[in-house]
């Protein structure tokens, strides 16, 4: 979970895909993602989101790309 937030905020206001999540904090030489694989993606966001208090209908800090990916928040 710290790996995937990192991703996130390192890369702040922009998206970052599942595949290149799934690249980044899972395996570098991950092939590209899967439907079981984008599901992980989606727990672990979800996870995240319950320990930060964010909602999904109305976040503040992970934002859904729906079909896409997902991106932080900019900096406030």
């Amino acid at each position: 979970e710290y790996r995937l937030l990192s991703e996130l905020c390192a890369n702040a206001g922009r998206v970052v895909t599942y595949d290149q999540l799934l690249q980044r904090v899972w395996d570098p030489e991950h092939s590209p993602a899967a439907a079981g694989d984008r599901q992980r993606v989606r727990t672990f966001i979800k996870d995240l989101r319950n320990k930060l208090g964010d909602e999904a209908k109305n976040p503040n800090y992970i934002f859904t790309v729906p079909g896409v990916g997902y991106r932080a928040g900019p900096p406030r």
